[in-house]
């Protein structure tokens, strides 16, 4: 598992960090697991910091047409009306974000955003600036 989590209801957020190159299938897996977890609330914001770990292969326009595909049928009618930010490495990493974000923007209930500084996202999240993110070791 190249990530980890923790979800904090107290500012309605699930804290990812992505600590090695992140994977298709591993956006996916965390999700899965999130939503199994007890501390999960449908409708909780989502902060995917990947700030130290770059997209480990190169996403295709096909390969996040088929992501935003099965993302809008499966994973956003489980996770609700939400926000998620993602910070990310680069500007080819902040590409593959915006992009996915551009293809999803006309549905309702989740809207994503790519950032490249963690204190915009977390602005836009609502986050307080005296919040200390503390991701488990």
């Amino acid at each position: 598992m190249a990530y980890r989590y923790y979800i904090d209801p107290s500012v309605n957020c699930v804290f990812i960090q992505h600590v090695d190159l992140v994977k298709q299938n591993e956006i996916r897996e965390a999700v899965a697991l999130i939503l199994a977890d007890a501390n999960y609330r449908t409708g909780m914001n989502f902060l995917r910091d990947a700030n130290q770990a770059p997209f480990s292969e190169k996403f295709e326009d096909r390969s996040i047409e088929d992501g935003n595909n099965r993302v809008r049928k499966i994973d956003d009618l489980q996770i609700g009306s939400c926000r998620v930010a993602w910070v990310v490495a680069n500007g080819n990493d902040y590409g593959i974000i915006h992009r996915f974000s551009v293809s999803s923007r006309f549905e309702q209930a989740v809207e994503r955003k790519p950032f490249r500084e963690l204190e915009k996202a977390r602005e836009w999240l609502g986050i307080p600036d005296e919040y200390q993110i503390n991701y488990p070791e």
